[in-house]
């Protein structure tokens, strides 16, 4: 688990405050609540409870930032260990990731290329598994809650243009022809349709969408490879 990461990069670091795990969920879950908007330091401060103290709040901060499940300038002000009030810190769409995860801890995982993605209901999981066959409208109700379709046919149009730009095959063009059909698809409010498109996907177009930082579109690529 990512908090268990941050945990040990704590140890063996010279401290005045002890590191909070239970401090840096929370910090997490507060920015969760206001993102996308940034929060300042005074206002984040406010809203934890019990309100802790500068230096352990920067400590869970600090670990935070390492892990990139928030992003923010730099918390300290001068040679002092006190927060920089005017400073504003966001939750990551890492960050959103574990939260998601972690309010559904029984979740399996399901392995795409070499990564385990936490993504819902699958068949089988870990190398070599291919899960159960589950595309189309059965999977769009399952996400449908979480996807918005404008937001995924803007992220497809800008996952079509980045395979263009380096597209030297036939099963090159093939694949930006699958996410140009599963953009229109989702731009005209078809869900079912966008996810049996997607199904026919490759890693190599979730390797491209998870590069160029379409989150939305690499998740439901997931979600639909599940078939």
């Amino acid at each position: 688990m990512a908090m268990d990461k941050i945990a040990a990069l704590a140890e063996g670091e010279e401290q005045v405050a002890a590191y909070d795990e239970k401090l840096a969920h929370e910090v997490l879950k507060v920015v969760n609540d206001h993102f996308p908007k940034q929060l300042t330091m005074v206002q984040l401060k406010h809203e934890l409870n019990p309100e802790p103290s500068d230096e352990t709040l920067l400590l869970a901060l600090d670990a935070l930032l390492v892990q990139k499940l928030i992003e923010g300038p730099h918390m300290r002000s001068g040679f002092q260990n006190d927060l920089h009030h005017m400073a504003l810190v966001r939750i990551t769409a890492a960050g959103r990731d574990y939260l998601q995860r972690d309010s559904q801890p029984n979740k399996p995982q399901v392995q795409y290329g070499d990564q385990y993605i936490n993504l819902g209901h699958v068949g089988s999981v870990g190398p070599n598994s291919t899960g159960t066959v589950n595309v189309g409208n059965t999977v769009w109700q399952q996400i449908k809650s979480e996807v918005d379709l404008n937001i995924l046919a803007n992220e497809l149009g800008r996952l079509r243009i980045a395979l263009q730009q380096s597209s030297t095959t036939r099963e090159d063009a093939k694949q930006i022809g699958i996410v140009a059909e599963a953009e229109e698809a989702a731009e005209s409010g078809d869900g079912g349709k966008t996810i049996s498109l997607l199904s026919k996907a490759t890693k190599g177009v979730w390797e491209v969408a998870e590069r160029i930082g379409t989150d939305i579109a690499a998740k439901v690529i997931v979600e639909a490879s599940k078939g």
